[in-house]
């Protein structure tokens, strides 16, 4: 297919406001992912737990956020939704930009409004993808988003964190907070250009579709999959923010090595894109898991901001390597081998579950390890290693499906 035609889908009107939704909030989302972790150790200071109870609250309610969408979206409509969602962050962040310091001691209240943003955005984010998308053109958009995105996760933090850096104390904090404001208002009114979505049933199957994939094989360990990416992906860009902000207690920097790992993530996914095929994605995980380890090896060597900075670095660049087939594979199962597309909403719910236990139980490690560079090390070489376990349940999703064909 000739590169005019690949693309010719991006001059659909539903097309590229679904690229533009998910630029906004891509956009949202890396600010908020990094800012308000900072926000609260900066507030509360390095050492304090409040940042770890934090992600819990947003691990925890974030599914249970998507469970409450059903009800929603089967009598208001999907898109009704999703702006409900991106409500809950506007009052997030407003509440933020007002009150700057003062509203640090109700990040209880922050956590859940942004958990209810995430859950409705992505419980409707599903069912767009296969609406919006199809096989034809599922690719070539996708590849849009990576680029748009991770060119979005490269800008927005240097200048939120330039912001932060020259004005004193949390004056920066409010005026970043009133951008991703804006930015979120942005996404709002985005959603309005965008093809309306029928209902495809009023019940809601949530249960039945939780046993069905449970009582599946590959249902099953394709959610042990997901459960294993996330304890591995979002727990380690968790621990780097709250690590390099231990180190230096400068935002600024924070924002720059963040910026130069969205970097690593662009020509990464150029490379995967150019090396790796369905036939190999196993070793794709091997390879990335490998590599990774042997730079956290660095960091035995001396614990410091440049040790960390290479681990880092190289993570972000093989990160893809290991998350790539766990997408895909996801998507295998659930839509080929399953055929359960009709129930994409609670099925993409389903795995949030099992996303949140990743996610619970990484933080729970990094609260009960020893609170020194040898625990510090020591975490996140598990953390890299769990991807190990994602390469053997593939494997042996794989395996399966090459012996049914041979049946």
């Amino acid at each position: 297919m000739k590169f005019k035609e690949k693309f010719a889908c991006l001059s659909d009107r539903k097309v590229s406001s679904f690229i533009f939704l998910q630029v906004f909030f891509n956009g949202m989302i890396t600010i908020l992912n990094i800012f308000v972790n900072t926000f609260l150790l900066k507030a509360y200071g390095n050492t304090s737990s409040e940042v770890m109870i934090y992600n819990i609250i947003l691990a925890t309610v974030q599914p249970i956020a998507m469970c409450t969408s059903f009800w929603i979206s089967r009598r208001g409509g999907y898109l009704l939704t999703q702006r409900i969602g991106f409500g809950f962050y506007a009052v997030a962040l407003v509440l933020m930009c007002i009150f700057g310091e003062e509203i640090a001691f109700l990040y209880p209240l922050l956590a859940t409004l942004i958990s209810f943003g995430a859950g409705y955005y992505y419980a409707i984010y599903s069912v767009q993808m296969i609406h919006y998308t199809h096989d034809g053109n599922r690719d070539a958009i996708s590849g849009v988003l990576t680029v748009l995105g991770t060119i979005i996760s490269l800008v927005l933090p240097i200048i939120s964190g330039y912001l932060i850096t020259v004005f004193n104390e949390f004056i920066g904090y409010k005026i970043v907070f009133g951008l991703v404001a804006l930015i979120a208002f942005a996404a709002l009114f985005t959603t309005t250009r965008l093809q309306k979505i029928e209902t495809c049933k009023k019940n809601i199957r949530f249960f039945h579709v939780f046993k069905t994939i449970c009582k599946n094989k590959d249902g099953r360990r394709i959610m042990i999959v997901n459960l294993l990416d996330n304890f591995r992906c979002f727990t380690i860009g968790l621990y780097i923010t709250i690590l390099v902000y231990r180190i230096v207690s400068d935002e600024m920097t924070v924002s720059l090595i963040a910026g130069v790992g969205s970097t690593l993530v662009i020509i990464g996914a150029i490379v995967y894109g150019v090396v790796i095929s369905k036939e190999n994605r196993v070793k794709s995980i091997l390879i990335g898991t490998i590599l990774t380890l042997a730079a956290c090896c660095v960091m035995w060597f001396g614990f410091n901001l440049w040790t960390l900075s290479i681990f880092y670095f190289v993570y972000s660049f093989f990160n893809i390597f290991v998350n790539m087939p766990v997408i895909n594979t996801y998507f295998n199962v659930i839509e080929q081998k399953m055929g359960m597309t009709d129930e994409a909403a609670e099925v993409h719910t389903v795995r949030e579950f099992f996303i949140a236990a990743g996610r619970l139980i990484g933080i729970l490690m990094i609260l009960i390890a020893p609170k020194n560079d040898f625990g510090s090390v020591l975490v996140l070489a598990i953390f890299v290693a769990s991807a190990f376990a994602s390469a053997i349940l593939i494997k042996s999703i794989n395996k399966n499906t090459t012996d049914n064909k041979q049946e």
